[in-house]
């Protein structure tokens, strides 16, 4: 059970995408092997970002919440992360719960129940990926709390002009939004995303350019990233240009 042992098995854990389904068994590890990377996850004490995809479980979150304190957490795509594992992280002995900025939970078992209890004990997340995420906002909109959220995607069939609503309630401090899918009659909302002070990068997809022109006239001069996916008729840049005026990343890519 050396730290060459060790690092051999993390080193030959698959890696996936959220998008890849996982239904190979050998994409879990032995208990051996579970029980040899939580003793050497428990030695490096002063980690502060791990990923593990596919092969976390609630005995890794147990290790993770008893011996680190971590900014970043990737566990996509394992389907043995439930909210039961979830507890460990929020608990009052977790060392990574004042601390846990960034988690990654897409392709995991996690609810909308889940999502909701991390939103409420991990004061100092910034990011929580997950297909739950747009729910939980939407049932907890009425509690009138604000969040630490900075960057937040929502789902591709997800009524945007709710979730646009919920996130300028809930997330004051929204710097990066994704929006991939929105429908003309949504449209108007978006120039509601002038409350968002901090607001600097914005991508949006499946929206006729003229229908964005006078949402980009109210907060364009914010952005410093803009993204324009999906469309099917022509941009014009000298629009984006006047109503962007520090933009300092720019991506087109039509559909």
């Amino acid at each position: 059970m050396t730290g060459n042992h060790a690092t051999f098995l993390i080193k030959h854990i698959p890696l996936l995408s959220a998008d890849d389904q996982l239904q190979d068994p050998r994409l879990l590890l032995s208990t051996i092997e579970q029980d040899m990377l939580c003793q050497a996850l428990s030695n490096l004490k002063h980690l502060t970002a791990l990923t593990l995809p596919t092969v976390a479980n609630s005995q890794l979150l147990d290790t993770i919440a008893t011996h680190l304190k971590l900014r970043s957490l990737d566990v996509s795509c394992s389907t043995n992360v439930t909210d039961y594992g979830l507890m460990s992280l929020i608990g009052d002995q977790s060392l990574s719960k004042n601390t846990l900025q960034q988690l990654y939970l897409d392709g995991t078992s996690v609810t909308t129940n889940g999502i909701m209890l991390l939103l409420a004990n991990l004061q100092q997340l910034e990011l929580l990926k997950s297909p739950s995420l747009e729910r939980a906002l939407d049932m907890i909109v009425s509690e009138k709390r604000s969040l630490n959220l900075t960057k937040i995607t929502v789902g591709r069939f997800w009524d945007a002009s709710d979730i646009l609503q919920n996130i300028q309630t809930l997330c004051p401090k929204l710097v990066h939004l994704v929006l991939p899918n929105i429908s003309l009659d949504q449209c108007m909302t978006l120039k509601n995303l002038n409350k968002l002070s901090d607001l600097a990068h914005l991508h949006i997809g499946q929206i006729k350019f003229d229908r964005l022109v006078p949402a980009l006239a109210t907060f364009g001069n914010k952005l410093l990233s803009f993204t324009f996916s999906n469309f099917v008729d022509t941009v014009d840049l000298s629009q984006i240009a006047k109503s962007c005026p520090h933009l300092e990343c720019l991506g087109l890519n039509a559909g």
